[in-house]
């Protein structure tokens, strides 16, 4: 250090120090600055700080379990807008069951009900649809697990985007086969790499755009 001008202290050190991840407790949260947002990740990346109640009005499937004894992942976002937001919790695995995912008004969360959630006992996608957020409010994601046998940790991709249009209706995708092509005037089209779909817009207008998710089961 220059303690004034040509007059420097002697050397100390090195020291050894570790930075704390982010996202590992509730007051030090992953910020999301703005959507849509998608983090692909997992619980082990973070630690078990929390193993209290998830709280009243969580959605979970059976109501009698509590998902929030694995390892937690803290999320916090202030709306820029008010509206609506799509918040979808995809598990990476068939073996990656047991998650959750709840959205909270404070940190204090073992006395507060949460806003929204999902949780259940398989590998499907948790989705909460067209939740409701004010300019200038935060809310607080919460990722966590059921922790039995391999599930106190879990992989998965959140993603957390404005809910702008209304679901496309009549999805479809035709069965595929081995080394076989549909013909050009059947649609869907599906080839051995790749598929063509098709729906109907909410709006009876092809002008809307939407992100679709295939899983491999």
């Amino acid at each position: 250090t220059e303690c004034t001008t040509d007059n420097f202290s002697d050397w100390a050190g090195p020291f050894n120090f570790i930075t704390k991840i982010c996202g590992v407790t509730c007051a030090d949260p992953v910020v999301i600055n703005s959507l849509p947002y998608i983090d692909t990740n997992n619980t082990a990346n973070f630690a078990d700080n929390y193993d209290g109640n998830q709280g009243n009005a969580c959605n979970t499937t059976p109501a009698t379990i509590n998902y929030l004894t694995g390892n937690d992942a803290f999320y916090n976002y202030t709306a820029d807008f008010t509206g609506f937001i799509d918040i979808t919790l995809i598990p990476t695995n068939s073996t990656d069951t047991r998650s959750s995912i709840f959205v909270y008004s404070a940190c204090n969360i073992s006395s507060n009900s949460c806003l929204a959630g999902a949780a259940d006992t398989t590998s499907e996608p948790r989705n909460i649809n067209a939740f409701p957020v004010t300019e200038g409010e935060s809310y607080t994601f919460l990722v966590s697990s059921n922790a039995t046998g391999s599930t106190q940790t879990v992989n998965y991709t959140l993603i957390i985007q404005k809910y702008n249009c209304s679901k496309p209706a009549n999805l479809e995708i035709k069965t595929i086969t081995d080394n076989a092509t549909v013909p050009p005037t059947v649609s869907p089209m599906i080839t051995t790499t790749g598929v063509t779909i098709q729906w109907t817009d909410a709006t009876n207008t092809p002008t809307s755009q939407y992100n679709i998710f295939y899983k491999i089961q």
